[in-house]
């Protein structure tokens, strides 16, 4: 817990709030919904036909090299910056919050980069980038190189996750062949 990242906390809960805000949630909602009735058998088998799936350890394997070094991305600044370039919170929380921000509104046009070249694509080619950012982080000293490659790791960051959102639903369907 920091002092310094609660309003970040606060605006991200009111944001949540505002945006649930309109979304509908009836009870008919829920009484449509109706499990699949299946066997125990049935259901290991399917487990188990898909946890040996090449699209399913693919999956995995991605989860745990690419996104896992993301998702922590944010503590390893936040003690870069604090431990490191020896900057105080609010440098740090400014820095991370505009290039964030930057990245966000990008956004649109890494949605369109992934529904034009897809995911597997756009995953391979974006490891450069975000590989630079990283490493540049590393080795960053002025704070106008750490914000540069934070923006940079920051973006790929936000753009992993935008190509990373069809994953987990592809690994879960068959692949049917093209018919011809």
């Amino acid at each position: 817990f920091s002092p310094v990242r609660m309003p970040g906390l606060v605006g991200e809960t009111l944001f949540v709030i505002r945006a649930r805000r309109g979304l509908p949630e009836t009870p008919e909602m829920y009484k449509r919904i109706r499990p699949p009735q299946a066997s125990l058998n049935a259901t290991w088998r399917t487990v188990w036909k898909r946890l040996r799936s090449r699209p399913f350890i693919t999956a995995v394997l991605f989860n745990i090299v690419a996104m896992g070094a993301l998702k922590y991305y944010s503590a390893a600044y936040l003690y870069y910056m604090d431990h490191v370039m020896r900057s105080d919170g609010g440098t740090a929380t400014l820095v991370n919050f505009v290039t964030h921000l930057i990245a966000l509104a990008l956004m649109p046009l890494m949605n369109y980069a992934v529904k034009r070249y897809g995911t597997k694509t756009n995953v391979f080619f974006g490891m450069i980038p975000a590989v630079i950012g990283y490493v540049g982080i590393t080795f960053a000293r002025p704070l106008w190189q750490l914000s540069l490659f934070s923006g940079i790791s920051a973006f790929w960051t936000v753009f992993f996750a935008t190509a990373h959102a069809p994953l987990p639903e592809l690994t879960t369907h068959e692949v049917q062949p093209p018919a011809t």
